[in-house]
């Protein structure tokens, strides 16, 4: 029987400890670029899209919501892809838009099944 998953080695895990990840698939808004695996999502609540999570915004996607869990290029057109909504983030794989930072989002999932904690052993305690 053949694996159907692929595993690369990353000195950065997007996902740190045992809680359980949970993602969906979610359309993500065209116009952004290449979005790179752990960029800090929001939705716009008008077009039900996600894009980059920035503080500033006003169409609702200033709230961080999710991560994306892969490399997308959303350049040209709206693409489909996996978005975390549950799950421990290490803070150096992330990728956070204008205005938020570790602390802007671990407030923002307050109440959320998404969490922001560094490694065990990246010795910043």
């Amino acid at each position: 029987m053949a694996l159907s998953e692929r595993y690369t080695y990353s000195e950065r895990p997007l996902v740190v400890g045992t809680y359980q990840t949970v993602n969906e698939p979610e359309m993500v808004a065209s116009g952004q670029g290449i979005l790179p695996a752990g960029a800090i999502l929001g939705r716009i609540t008008a077009s039900g899209e996600w894009v980059l999570s920035m503080a500033g915004a006003s169409d609702g996607s200033q709230i961080p919501r999710g991560v994306l869990g892969v490399e997308l290029d959303a350049t040209t057109s709206a693409v489909i892809g996996p978005v975390f909504k549950a799950g421990v983030f290490n803070p150096h794989a992330l990728i956070f838009g204008t205005g938020h930072d570790e602390t802007s989002v671990k407030s923002a999932w307050e109440g959320m099944p998404l969490f922001v904690r560094r490694p065990l052993n990246d010795g910043s305690f």
